[in-house]
């Protein structure tokens, strides 16, 4: 009988490490490519603190990356401005991905200028870095529930999978908890065939 073939051998934590802290209401993704393969599988985890709020939770979302550029300067975390290689494709409005955001750009950006207006970065970036134009509404996107559908339970883990078809994706994992910060981790799996 014949098994999947998966690309490379997935192990824990691959695509975002395991332990990764994610601020309250706060977000961390990473690119996926996955355009050569069959599918891609994301499982995303995260553990709750010590306190859980009545929004505890965490969505994993998926926005297909149809261009990209790159930053010209770094940028810092808490900056409300980047610089970009190229302005192909950027408009006001819009939501652009950095190697582990997403942020969107202000609506009094001028079409284009290489730099660009932001909401306040999370996380710091060094010249070069990547930024995903990716679609504005995600193509795949699943809560990660308590198991019983009740309250989320004090530092408990919880886990669901995500199954993406070819393309190249953006993942992020938003921390819907207004009041305390949790820890993340995804693995991917690439499905590349059957042997």
């Amino acid at each position: 009988m014949a098994s999947p073939v998966y690309v490379p051998a997935a192990s824990p934590g691959n695509l975002i490490a395991s332990g990764t802290a994610v601020a309250k209401s706060g977000g961390f993704g990473a690119f996926v490519d996955a355009s050569a393969v069959f599918e891609a599988q994301v499982t995303t985890k995260f553990e709750t603190g010590s306190a859980v709020s009545t929004t505890a939770g965490v969505t994993t979302s998926a926005y297909h990356v149809y261009g990209s550029t790159t930053l010209g300067a770094g940028a810092s975390a808490a900056s409300t401005s980047i610089t970009v290689a190229s302005a192909a494709g950027l408009l006001a409005g819009q939501q652009i991905a950095l190697p582990s955001e997403i942020v969107t750009i202000a609506s009094n950006y001028t079409a284009g200028s290489t730099t660009v207006p932001v909401s306040a970065l999370q996380y710091s970036y060094a010249s070069g870095a990547p930024v995903y134009l990716v679609e504005q509404t995600p193509s795949a996107s699943v809560q990660l529930a308590s198991p019983s559908g009740a309250a989320y339970a004090a530092s408990t883990a919880y886990s669901k999978t995500l199954y993406l078809g070819t393309s190249r994706y953006f993942v992020y994992l938003n921390n819907l908890d207004a009041t305390n910060g949790v820890t993340v981790e995804a693995t991917v799996d690439l499905f590349s065939g059957v042997a």
